[in-house]
């Protein structure tokens, strides 16, 4: 079974494929076989050490389309957005937040430099 550090080498590999900008905690989980708690610790380290962005993903309940993407959520809650797809407004809650980590430019840069 993996462990917390197979996670850094897991966000090394997805920092160093170019077309790979985020990430869902969820995708870590189910790749590496590791509870999320503990994915979610970890790479909220790797966000504190600069290696990661961590922003919030508003999507629609019908399609799952995401509405928008946001840096703190809280100004969001039970306000409506207006989803493109369905061609309504959804009201945002905290069941069509997710958490999205973003793999920061200088630190992809670093990897591909080393």
């Amino acid at each position: 079974m993996a462990n917390i550090y197979d996670i850094d080498a897991y966000v090394d590999q997805i920092a160093l494929r170019s077309f790979v900008r985020s990430f869902s905690p969820i995708a870590v989980s189910k790749v590496l076989n590791l509870p999320l708690n503990p994915v979610i610790e970890r790479l909220n380290y790797l966000k504190d050490g600069k290696k990661l962005t961590l922003k919030y993903e508003i999507r629609c309940y019908e399609d799952s389309n995401i509405i928008k993407v946001v840096d703190d959520f809280s100004g969001f809650i039970g306000k409506k957005l207006y989803c493109k797809n369905c061609d309504d407004e959804i009201e945002v809650g905290l069941d069509n937040i997710f958490p999205v980590y973003y793999i920061d430019d200088d630190y992809r840069e670093y990897l591909k430099k080393n």
